[in-house]
């Protein structure tokens, strides 16, 4: 139990790195939209309350020269990540974590303070939600050799999604035995696979736009796809971590010696889920777990 807990820390320390990297370049990309939009005259939505709120002075009206510094900032910032992703202990990546959260923040975007931010993650949330015009404005290539330089260089410190992407297949395999639940590790496994799927790999390079605005969504899109998995392995491993579980059918609590894990870790009697799973057939539905699925649960048994 110790070990899975100790796991279940490492995934959440990679899902947390891969969300200040996201905040850190998306918030770089809204602080050029704030700089070029009076002079492109676009409605973008960086009054939003969401947006303001996440990454302060960075969504703020400010110069090309104010933006460019931001960049700069949130790029010295990613090379802080990589070292976190680089970490052999979970101590030595929270620090390095932690330090770059500290260079965001002094670079102006509210998301990163440690008393008052919103957090890294509810930042990149709210700058999903306006992510194709945030990206949109590397379509263009910049003009200026400075801020050309200063755009790339965020990109490839964000490409970082490379290193999550081995450190969370570097920490699945390390972590796969230790999962000794058949159906729960199974789950996992292809959970795991699908990050490499054709569709998340592919780019389409649109001979229209700078090169860079192609890598970047590609990169958003696979940045998305391991956020989904490390999210899914960080609630299993909770959950087979948990010392006590009760039985979503008998209410009565669990046994190790007396209980099957289902795909999404969640624990049953084993007689119970045989009679449910009966039941379910012989009303021509496929088995599904009650505490998934607890409206359709009681709807059934009721």
């Amino acid at each position: 139990r110790a070990r899975l807990e100790n796991l279940s820390r490492r995934a959440e320390q990679t899902q947390r790195l891969s969300n200040v990297s996201r905040a850190a370049f998306l918030g770089s990309c809204v602080s050029f939209e704030a700089a070029l939009a009076p002079e492109r005259k676009l409605t973008l939505p960086l009054s939003s309350t969401a947006l303001s709120t996440a990454f302060g002075e960075g969504a703020a009206p400010q110069s090309s020269e104010q933006a460019r510094r931001r960049t700069i900032a949130a790029t010295e910032a990613m090379e802080t990540l990589q070292q976190a992703a680089g970490a052999q202990r979970i101590e030595e990546g929270d620090d390095a974590i932690d330090r770059a959260l500290i260079q965001l923040s002094d670079a102006g975007y509210s998301f990163a303070h440690a008393d008052q931010g919103v957090g890294a993650e509810s930042a990149a949330e709210a700058a999903d939600g306006a992510l194709d015009e945030l990206l949109a404005s590397l379509k263009r290539e910049p003009t200026s050799d400075e801020d050309r330089a200063a755009r790339f260089a965020l990109y490839e410190r964000h490409a970082t999604v490379s290193l999550v992407r081995t450190s969370l297949l570097e920490f699945w395999a390390s972590a796969k035995a230790e999962v000794t639940e058949s159906a729960p590790r199974a789950t996992i496994d292809e959970q795991v696979t699908k990050i490499d799927d054709p569709n998340n790999l592919e780019m389409y390079e649109n001979p229209r736009y700078w090169f860079v605005y192609s890598m970047a969504r590609a990169t958003t899109r696979n940045e998305s796809s391991i956020q989904r998995v490390l999210k899914a392995i960080r609630a299993k491993l909770a959950l087979l971590a948990e010392e006590h579980q009760t039985c979503a059918i008998c209410l009565e609590d669990i046994s190790s010696e007396d209980s099957v894990a289902l795909g999404c870790a969640h624990k049953l009697h084993t007689d119970c889920w045989r009679h449910w799973s009966a039941h379910c057939i012989s009303v021509q539905k496929t088995p599904f777990c009650p505490s998934c699925r607890e409206e359709d649960f009681l709807d059934e048994i009721l």
